[in-house]
């Protein structure tokens, strides 16, 4: 008996549905790219987490986080809070410290 193959050609289907409608340059580096999304999509779908609201959630955090700590070492640094824009912010290195506990998915 052959074996079922509906999991690999549903999943071939995603990201084929997923590259037709991204209108970048197709390569593979971007398919990765793709290959990523689908991949934390699915852990979510398969957990029973509502990408939509999980991602958003977890996005509002991580934004919210570093616009405080941004905040904060601006006021110890100049006594006083920003009077425009700030637009030199390193996000990645603001991140360093986010507690990603709240967010783990495979959490006992």
């Amino acid at each position: 008996m052959p074996p079922d193959s509906n999991h690999v050609e549903n999943m071939i289907r995603r990201m084929t549905m997923i590259r037709s409608s991204v209108k970048q340059k197709v390569s593979a580096h971007n398919m990765q790219d793709l290959c990523k999304i689908v991949t934390v999509y699915k852990t979510l779908e398969l957990n029973g987490i509502d990408t939509e609201s999980y991602l958003r959630r977890l996005n509002n955090s991580m934004y919210a986080h570093c616009i405080n700590k941004a905040m904060t070492q601006y006021y110890m640094d100049n006594g006083e809070l920003p009077k425009g824009q700030i637009k030199s912010w390193d996000m990645v290195k603001l991140l360093e410290d986010f507690d990603y506990t709240e967010f783990d998915i495979f959490k006992n």
